[in-house]
């Protein structure tokens, strides 16, 4: 066998094990995209919901308690109005720290894809030993070819 044939052997069974690894890192890493863009999503949703419900919600919680303690404790309207407002913020900061915490969950859920760099590790410590023994069995047979040439 010619050092031609072992280079085309290898570039042949190279590109199937190639084809092999991005097959399995294909599977196994859609899943991991899936997660991360659901995660992704909650978070776009946290910012949606708090950006538009509770700019609506917000305002009107607000000025239903600035009313409740204008008429109930006869507070000032600017004092009722604070105070109204105030706590609507809080409400809003504690919902969001409940979806940032849902969304951080989910986003915990992402893997990294360990079985397709296992794949490639062990390929390339199979193809290491293997490309130099054919390397050195193709230097053998051609010294023996240049040997045989030169008589």
């Amino acid at each position: 066998m010619r050092s031609s044939d072992y280079l085309s052997q290898i570039a042949r069974n190279g590109g199937s094990v190639t084809s092999r690894i991005f097959e399995l890192a294909g599977a196994e890493i859609k899943p991991a995209v899936k997660g991360f863009s659901l995660g992704a999503s909650l978070y776009a949703g946290t910012g949606f919901f708090v950006y538009t419900a509770m700019k609506i919600f917000g305002l009107a919680l607000g000025f239903f308690l600035a009313w409740v303690f204008w008429a109930l404790l006869d507070w000032s309207v600017l004092m009722s109005l604070s105070i109204g407002f105030v706590i609507v913020a809080f409400l809003a900061l504690i919902l969001m720290v409940v979806l940032a915490i849902m969304a951080k969950r989910q986003m915990k859920q992402v893997k990294a894809p360990t079985a397709t760099i296992e794949e490639i590790k062990s390929t390339l410590e199979a193809f290491g030993p293997a490309v130099a023994d054919g390397a050195s069995q193709a230097e053998i047979k051609l010294a023996a070819i240049r040997k045989a040439n030169s008589k």
